[in-house]
């Protein structure tokens, strides 16, 4: 029996074995990857870089080579700032709702 309400299905396999003359019966496991809205993301406990994807929690560990990318971007535009005040704000993290199913977290 399928749930179309489950969400997508992360994994289908066959479990099922022989040994010394024994049979298990075979089986279909399914492991589905329940969706969630924008307003249960945020009001779980999620690991830091976490994101809502098409209402699917992603955990994002980006490189060092990554992290210093985006600092040396965030300094310059901070410098940047500084010699044309009134131009916007940079900054890092927080969480940006964009719709019900996808809440993002820039890096700068």
């Amino acid at each position: 029996m399928d749930n179309p309400g489950a969400g997508p299905v992360a994994e289908r396999r066959t479990v099922g074995a022989t040994r010394d003359g024994a049979t298990m019966t075979a089986m279909t496991v399914r492991t589905a990857t329940a969706l969630i809205s924008a307003d249960e993301f945020l009001a779980q406990d999620h690991p830091i870089g976490s994101e809502l994807i098409d209402g699917v929690v992603h955990v994002n560990d980006p490189g060092f080579r990554h992290q210093i990318l985006c600092s040396r971007v965030t300094t310059h535009s901070c410098c940047g700032r500084a010699r044309h005040p009134g131009r916007g704000r940079p900054g890092r993290g927080g969480n940006w709702v964009l719709n019900d199913r996808n809440v993002y977290q820039p890096d700068v």
